[in-house]
Formats: structure tokens, C-alpha cells, sequence
């Protein structure tokens, strides 16, 4: 899957932020999969697969906000970043479903 180079650096954005406020070093790996919705700016919901040194990779649900800042210009907030785990179901749109909880 071809994954537009703005969505992987809103995913390393969101790494990022989450590695600066917990203290963690995950790596980004790709994108799996995500969603956009227009919401005052744009809402960006995305898995990402990313591993910290050479553990195998997890999947992580980022939600990111992309808000307006005026003349063609926004800023971008980490509104959530939680550790999910992959459900064995395949919807009718072919995109697995994730169960996501908050990272401790």
C-alpha cells in the first residue's frame, strides 16, 4: 500500500510526541491504515506499526489534529497515542478492525 508522504509525517509526528512525553523510544515502521475526518482543521486517525530497538513491532492507534493557523499555515496536535491489538475480523471495506487501549 502506497502511503501519501503527509500521512507518514503526521505517523512520525505522533511518534515523536509520544516518545517526548513518555520517555519512550518507538521507531516508526508504516502506516496500516487510517482515516481522515474534517473537523475545524483535519482529524487524522492512523495505526501505525512501530518497535523500539529489535522487538518485533506493535501496532499504535495516533489521533492528530491538523488545526487552521490562518494564510494556508496549521499546527499539529497529538490528541491520543494508545498500544492496539490486531482483531482477526475483516469488515466489508477490507480493513482490519484494531482494539486500542491507553498506553500506562
Amino acid at each position: 500500500m502506497k502511503v501519501d508522504e503527509e500521512v507518514v509525517e503526521l505517523a512520525m509526528f505522533a511518534i515523536a510526541e509520544h516518545n517526548r512525553h513518555s520517555k519512550t523510544n518507538l521507531v516508526y515502521v508504516d502506516v496500516v491504515q487510517g482515516t481522515m475526518q474534517v473537523v475545524h482543521g483535519l482529524l487524522y486517525r492512523l495505526i501505525i506499526s512501530a518497535k523500539t530497538g529489535t522487538r518485533a513491532a506493535k501496532n499504535y492507534e495516533a489521533v492528530v489534529w491538523e488545526k487552521p493557523q490562518g494564510t494556508g499555515h496549521h499546527s499539529n496536535k497529538l490528541v491520543s497515542f494508545k498500544e492496539c491489538r490486531s482483531v482477526d475480523f475483516v469488515n466489508r471495506f477490507q480493513m482490519y478492525l484494531y482494539v486500542c487501549t491507553p498506553m500506562s
